[in-house]
């Protein structure tokens, strides 16, 4: 049970390719691919474990990283942005 102040581990990490692979070198392509990621946009979800790190310091130009945590926001904060705001009312005369 997590106490107030306790950090909690990050169990999972999800990784989106942010650019494409054109005029990369081969062993950022390879390291892509191990990864699992072919296209621009692309989100997979890894474990959080020293060689999936290793491998996302090679290409941190080329991918986002997020937490859980830090998807989850995102997204609540991406779907309150779409939901439709009350219409302005722009009165004319003095009052």
């Amino acid at each position: 049970m997590a106490t107030e102040g306790s950090v909690q581990a990050v169990k999972s990490l999800f990784v989106t390719l942010r650019r494409g692979f054109a005029g990369t070198p081969w062993f950022h392509r390879r390291v892509l691919e191990s990864l699992g990621l072919k296209y621009r946009h692309q989100c997979v979800e890894k474990p959080n474990n020293s060689s999936i790190r290793g491998m996302l310091s090679k290409v941190p130009h080329l991918v986002v990283i997020e937490t859980d945590r830090m998807r989850y926001l995102r997204e609540l904060k991406e779907h309150y942005q779409q939901l439709p705001r009350e219409p302005w009312v722009l009165h004319h005369d003095p009052p």
